[in-house]
């Protein structure tokens, strides 16, 4: 009779292998390349932690800025991020990387939408 170790021990493979194949089969879906995706991932990335840099200003002084130079920021290398608007109620940011044929977007408060799918405080991509 098996062990609950030796049962957990195949539960955790099961696990793993389904893992493996939602992987593969995601990855197998996207038509773009490794490099696509990093350099997606760094834009995301850059913006997400504009959006930490703009709350901390607001909660230290009560408005958003509308120039990341004056924010503790630095975008990755090759990361353009521009702050499209900024007031005491919201703010709005895209950026872009010349590999990439994206635009990222991102919009708290008042700022206008960058899409109309896009969602307060999260990252939204498109070609």
């Amino acid at each position: 009779m098996a062990s609950v170790a030796d049962w957990l021990k195949i539960i955790h493979f099961q696990i793993l292998a389904v893992l493996v194949l939602a992987a593969v089969y995601v990855g197998n879906t996207c038509a773009c390349s490794t490099k696509d995706k990093a350099v997606r991932a760094a834009v995301k990335s850059d913006l997400r932690n504009l959006g930490t840099a703009q709350e901390m200003l607001w909660a230290d002084e009560g408005h958003y800025a509308l120039t990341w130079s004056s924010l503790d920021f630095e975008s990755s290398i090759g990361v353009s991020i521009v702050i499209d608007g900024a007031t005491s109620t919201g703010w709005s940011a895209r950026g872009t990387h010349p590999a990439m044929r994206w635009t990222c977007a991102i919009y708290v408060g008042d700022a206008p939408r960058p899409r109309e799918d896009a969602v307060e405080g999260e990252v939204v991509c498109w070609e």
